[in-house]
């Protein structure tokens, strides 16, 4: 998420010596902070409102009852609600991914074992919605086709196309809506949308018979 300054510029308050300390609501992933620019120009930003108030703590009384004063006198920060865009990645790792999603999201804790290594990374009815998450490590952005995995995905602009190499059960059958995650080439797992079921075909790759499933993108936001 790009970094958002509710007010600028900075309102600066001094201490006796005329140093400098400037303030600022920022938001990023999701989270509302207060900036601080000191007077050597550096700029951190504090976890809005408790890690805040620890900086207060630590900080010159005088400068300490500026600040306070600026606070009351602006509105609290509002807190928006989590919201997935495509892009947005967490972790290389598809149980990182899942737990940040139990985390803002409220899905399924139990079903996180899905994303585990050697597993499908795949869990239906995961999410309140019913939705299920879905991680794709093996696709045409990072890697060869190659059939000594079990499936591989190839991703287009709107479209995902899964493919298995060995049987799967419920293939066919399963129309579960996808908040889906596909590896990208910096190793992250990063949220490529929402996706729906659209066909089912048998298709020569490689000289074999195989047995795709086309997907289509229904949104690049979660929630939608």
């Amino acid at each position: 998420m790009d970094e958002k300054i509710v007010f600028t510029p900075f309102e600066v308050i001094h201490d006796k010596m005329g140093k400098g300390t400037a303030i600022g609501y920022s938001e990023k992933e999701e989270t509302t902070y207060i900036k601080i620019r000191f007077s050597s120009h550096e700029i951190q930003d504090f976890v809005f409102p408790d890690q805040f108030q620890w900086h207060l703590k630590a900080t010159d009384p005088e400068i300490q009852s500026q600040i306070e004063k600026i606070i009351k006198g602006r509105p609290a920060p509002v807190q928006k609600s989590p919201i997935l865009r495509r892009g947005f990645s967490v972790s290389h790792r598809a149980i990182d991914t899942y737990d940040f999603g139990c985390r803002k999201f409220n899905w399924n804790f139990r079903k996180r074992g899905c994303f585990d290594r050697k597993k499908v990374l795949y869990a239906a009815n995961a999410t309140p919605e019913n939705y299920a998450v879905w991680c794709l490590p093996h696709n045409n952005l990072v890697e060869e086709y190659n059939e000594n995995q079990n499936w591989y995905n190839y991703i287009f602009r709107d479209y995902i196309e899964e493919v298995w190499f060995v049987d799967k059960p419920n293939f066919y059958n399963d129309n579960s809506i996808r908040v889906t995650f596909i590896k990208n080439k910096n190793n992250h797992y990063e949220f490529f949308g929402i996706f729906t079921p659209i066909k089912h075909e048998t298709r020569n790759v490689n000289g074999k018979a195989r047995r795709i499933k086309i997907y289509q993108r229904i949104s690049s936001e979660y929630p939608t």
